[in-house]
């Protein structure tokens, strides 16, 4: 099969090609549209502070423990 024969048939059978991907487009817009959107999101926190380090109960700002995060 040559290059040019392959663009003949592509060319011959273009129309159902364009239906095909028209068909496919249309039904991606339509359940995308109808499929009700769910959004969900959970987290847990614990909080802790009491101003004392948990090990050695001596007293620390809370930059200086450890476990600090900035957030």
């Amino acid at each position: 099969m040559t290059f040019t024969q392959l663009l003949l048939i592509l060319k011959v059978r273009a129309k159902a090609i364009a239906m095909i991907f028209a068909v496919t487009v249309v039904t991606a817009l339509l359940v995308a549209a109808l499929i009700p959107k769910t959004y969900r999101a959970t987290t847990s926190m614990i909080l802790n502070y009491k101003g004392t380090d948990a090990l050695t109960g001596s007293a620390l700002p809370g930059q200086m423990v450890s476990g600090y995060l900035l957030t």
